[in-house]
Order: structure tokens, then C-alpha cells, then sequence
């Protein structure tokens, strides 16, 4: 089958096809042969003069697809053959070729382009101020982390993106490899306990994200439970530290604020305080104290008041509004309900009804209407309102789409899409993206999944 597919290129080819052509999304024949591994039709395709370095709509080139994809033959035929591909072209995120093999974990691709060619730059970041270093590092690419350090040195390691994370908070984000982290700190470059430019360490990442083995792995290795990181989007008058036991309780990453509450340095003589403070020379630090409960209990009211008061008249609704049908998904934030609303058939989630919420349910749902509330975009999901009279009954409405979710079409449904479809629905998620990152104050995704 694949001789005929290259026969019928040679046919078209021969017969005066331009080589070049672009479809919908500028992606040139050699972008598609590139992408699906035709190292046939690749070569072919150079034969009759392809350009490797045409870009596709978002700056993609071959090479960031072959990269991506973990095609080494692919990648050394644009280097090689008739016009090189530039190894440092950038899309439109900055990224180069070096960052989608680091990312994806093919550590032969990311030998040869660090090995084979004097041009390339390893240290490079792209918008969000990731090497490739970082995105190994956040996806536990461990044989790709220890090719990128051992053929280009370890000048990534001290890059800070604009989240303040080098590659050891990114591999302690992804926390599910000791050895990496232990590889990392064996490079004697930076500390266990190095802070982002907003304070925060590994310790913070392990202990936001959950990971208790590593939590316990960078304790025993000295990490310093009380150092503190600052929230950067303050006011210089405001304080408002956070230790990495504040952060898993946000979490409510119980299992953690367990161990960090309890864990008693070797080097002390004596059980600390209970009660130390942040900062202080104790091991211990305490969750939130009665007062901080009334505190955050009085934020969370001012966040809903604020949220009342600036929230469109049309978008408040009263619980009687709303009448539910069947459930159409759930999740740990609660259940997502089909029903009606002021005349139209909507989707309503519904938070669950908790003797209180804690601050990280009340923040998410106060952010999350503040949100809805300025969106307008044929692409996104209309926001209909909000119940806010009563946290216990805290509900979002918005406009029903009757065919369900994508991820429910691909992955229980089976479902196999035609091309058509597929680029009608690309374009309709791209469209979306690009208008909620252009907004005045852009919301940006640092993952769509979905």
C-alpha cells in the first residue's frame, strides 16, 4: 500500500504538482510526510525541491513535526538533504525542534540535533520562558533530561520561565522520578532549597501537586520546610507568604500537611513546637489556626460580595430559576446537571454543598464567573449566569451543547472523524484559543486536554 501511495506522488509530481502547495492550515506536503513518518515520500519530495523551511499557520515547520513525533530519519533527511532545515526556526510560541523531542521524550532525536549540528541553540526558550530543559524536565523525559546536560552543559538549569521555576521545580512538578531529581541536585549547580524569583522551591511544587514520596524524598535530603514564597501579584504594601504546608493544604493534600506537620529534622535534639511559625527555627508548621480560619472565612465572604456587586444584574439567578434534569458529568468539584433556565436548555454545575467551602472551592468559583462573565465568542461556551446568594447552593449555568464532549466522541464513543471534521472542529477550538488569548487581560492555558 505504501508503494502505491509513493507511486501516485511520483505520478503527481512527474505531471506538475507544485511541490509547495499549502492547505487550509499552510501545512506543505513535506509538513504532512513529516508529520506521518513517510520517509519514502519525504525523500521524494526533497527530489523535487520542497522547501524544509515553509512554515505552517502557527510557525510549525517539518522539523518541529518530525521532532515532535520522534522520527529520526525524518529529521536527519530536512537536515541533510539539499536546503538544510534551519534547527533554531522558531513557531509562534518560539518554540525550535529541540523543545517538541525534549517535551515528547525522544532522546535519539534530541542526540542527533545536539551532535550533528554546531548551529543549534540548547539553552533557547520559548514565550513562557521554557528551555528545553524545563519541558523534559515537566514531562519526566529522565534519558532526555541526562542527553540535554550531558552534550550542552547545564546553563538551563539556572533559567528561571515566567512561572519562577527552573528545571528542578518543573521536575519536581511532575514528581514522579526520584532519580531525576536526584540527578539534578547530584549537578551541584543549584541547591535543594533554591527559590523562584516569587520564593517558592521544589518542596512547594512536590507539595502542591500532591507527590508525598517526593515531599518525603526532599526532607530527608534537607529541604527547608519554612521558607516562603510570595504571592507576586500583590501590592509591594501586602504580605501574604506561603510555606509549602499552606500550598498542599490549598490542596487539600491532607496525606502531606500530615507529614510536613509531623517531620522532625535529624539534626534537632528536642520535638519542635507544634505552633512554630513560618520561618521560625522550627520544623513544625501549623495549619491554618482558629483566627486564620475566621480570616479566610472573611475573605471568601468579601471575595462573593465583590463578586455580587460587579456581576451583571442579568447574570444573577435564583435557585427557583433552574430546573435540573439528568446528570450529564461530575467531577471533585461536584456535578454537572442538564436542565432549564429562563426558557432555554442549559448545562448547570452544581457545587457540592459542604459544611464550609474551603478557600481553594470558593476562589475557583468566584474566579471562575468573574471569567464567564466578559466572554463572547461564537467558539466558547456562552455564560447564561450564577446562583450566589448561597455558598451551599453555589451553581454556574451556561448555553447546553448537545453533541457532547470531543473526549467522549474519541475515546468512548471510538468515533473516527473525517478530515473535514476534524479541521472544521481545529479551527473552531483554535478561533476560541486565540480570542481568549487576546483578550485586554488574556486567559491563557498552560494545557488543553480537553
Amino acid at each position: 500500500m505504501k508503494s502505491l501511495f509513493l507511486q501516485a506522488v511520483d505520478i503527481l509530481l512527474q505531471h506538475g504538482a507544485y511541490v509547495n502547495v499549502q492547505d487550509a492550515v499552510f501545512f506543505t506536503p513535506l509538513h504532512i510526510a513529516a508529520y506521518n513518518g513517510h520517509e519514502q515520500v519525504t525523500r521524494l519530495l526533497l527530489k523535487f525541491g520542497a522547501d524544509v523551511n515553509m512554515s505552517g499557520e502557527v510557525g510549525d515547520r517539518p522539523l518541529h513535526l518530525a521532532s515532535a513525533k520522534g522520527y529520526l530519519t525524518i529529521a536527519k533527511l530536512l537536515m541533510e538533504e539539499g536546503t538544510k532545515a534551519d534547527v533554531n526556526a522558531q513557531d509562534n510560541e518560539d518554540h525550535v525542534p529541540l523543545h517538541f523531542c525534549s517535551r515528547f521524550g525522544h532522546h535519539d532525536v534530541v542526540r542527533y540535533l545536539l551532535q550533528n549540528n554546531s548551529d543549534v541553540q540548547p539553552h533557547v526558550v520559548n514565550i513562557y520562558g521554557d528551555t528545553a530543559l524545563h519541558l523534559a524536565c515537566y514531562n519526566g523525559k529522565f534519558e532526555v533530561v541526562k542527553e540535554l546536560i550531558q552534550l550542552s552543559g547545564t546553563e538551563s538549569l539556572t533559567k528561571e520561565n515566567i512561572f519562577s521555576e527552573t528545571a528542578f521545580h518543573s521536575a519536581c512538578t511532575y514528581g514522579k522520578n526520584l532519580e531525576l531529581i536526584q540527578f539534578l541536585l547530584d549537578q551541584n549547580v543549584l541547591n535543594i532549597n533554591h527559590q523562584g524569583r516569587d520564593g517558592h522551591t521544589g518542596l512547594h511544587c512536590a507539595c502542591y501537586h500532591g507527590h508525598i514520596r517526593l515531599v518525603q524524598f526532599l526532607l530527608d535530603n534537607g529541604a527547608d520546610m519554612n521558607l516562603v514564597a510570595s504571592d507576586p501579584s500583590k501590592s509591594s504594601g501586602e504580605k501574604d507568604e506561603q510555606t509549602c504546608l499552606m500550598w498542599a493544604y490549598e490542596k487539600g493534600h491532607d496525606g502531606i500537611v500530615t507529614l510536613l506537620k509531623h517531620y522532625k529534622r535529624p539534626q534537632e535534639e528536642s520535638p519542635c513546637n507544634e505552633y512554630s511559625q513560618p520561618g521560625g527555627d522550627g520544623s513544625y508548621v501549623s495549619v491554618p489556626s482558629p483566627l486564620g480560619k475566621i480570616k479566610s472565612m472573611t475573605k471568601e465572604k468579601a471575595d462573593v460580595l465583590l463578586l455580587r456587586a460587579g456581576l451583571p444584574s442579568h447574570f444573577h439567578l435564583q435557585m427557583s430559576e433552574i430546573e435540573f434534569h439528568e446528570i450529564i458529568g461530575s467531577g471533585s468539584f461536584g456535578k454537572v446537571y442538564k436542565g432549564r433556565c429562563r426558557n432555554k436548555i442549559v448545562a448547570i454545575k452544581r457545587y457540592r454543598a459542604n459544611t464550609y467551602c474551603s478557600k481553594s472551592d470558593v476562589d475557583m468559583f468566584c474566579r471562575e464567573v468573574s471569567i464567564l462573565c466578559r466572554l463572547n465568542h461564537p467558539c466558547v461556551i456562552q455564560f447564561v449566569g450564577a446562583c450566589l446568594d448561597d455558598p451551599s447552593q453555589f451553581a454556574i449555568v451556561t448555553q447546553y451543547v448537545s453533541g457532547g464532549s470531543l473526549f467522549s466522541l474519541l475515546h468512548e464513543q471510538k468515533r473516527n472523524l473525517d478530515l473535514q471534521s476534524k479541521l472544521i472542529i481545529a479551527v473552531d477550538v483554535a478561533k476560541g484559543m486565540e480570542y481568549l488569548h487576546n483578550l485586554t487581560y488574556p486567559i491563557i492555558h498552560r494545557d488543553l486536554n480537553r
